[in-house]
């Protein structure tokens, strides 16, 4: 990405790698209908519902800047 993704104001110094795997069990939770608990477990560095809506909100924005940069990239994974 041209624009780095920094999300140490939302998840300290966990790296990206664990961000996405901690929000895909998120999703998982949400998906089958449990509640994601943010007081402990894998989604504690996350704090909150409303914390991790902002780190999604995130990586969004940086997405979509740099599938405005580099359209060729998006289109193939789109056809993968």
């Amino acid at each position: 990405m041209s624009e780095k993704l920094d999300l140490t104001k939302f998840v300290g110094d966990l790296s990206l790698e664990k961000t996405i795997g901690k929000l895909y069990s998120y999703r998982s939770k949400v998906v089958h209908g449990d509640e994601p608990d943010f007081n402990r477990g894998e989604l504690q560095p996350f704090k909150s519902k409303i914390n991790t809506e902002k780190i999604l909100r995130e990586i969004t924005r940086k997405l979509i800047i740099q599938s405005l940069i580099e359209p060729e990239l998006f289109k193939d994974l789109k056809e993968c």
